[in-house]
């Protein structure tokens, strides 16, 4: 095999390994957005531990100052409730969570 055919096949492994890399990204942003829209009826139907486990998954630096409960979102789920005022961003955002992808 020619250094050309050689150097063509490494390429095309690395542009599959990039293509499966982006279906498996897509994927995990689909069903970040998916839990995201429904947090609330989950938490809302969990048993107590189970509350503790999503609290932990979604928020940081828990505090009481002045008597107000303060917390920060961890991200991806500071972005996605950043993106709540941009709505533009939420259609491209359900744009990639809906695309069919096909490898």
């Amino acid at each position: 095999m020619s250094e050309f055919e050689s150097r063509q096949q490494e390429l095309q492994i690395q542009l599959e390994e990039y293509a499966q890399a982006d279906h498996d990204y897509h994927i995990t942003v689909s069903r970040v957005l998916d839990l995201a829209k429904r947090a609330s009826q989950i938490f809302e139907s969990s048993e107590v531990n189970e509350k503790w486990q999503i609290l932990g998954m979604l928020l940081s630096n828990c505090r009481v100052s002045e008597g107000k409960l303060l917390w920060e979102l961890k991200s991806p789920f500071d972005v996605i409730a950043s993106a709540q005022h941009h709505p533009i961003g939420l259609r491209e955002l359900d744009d990639v969570r809906t695309f069919e992808w096909v490898i």
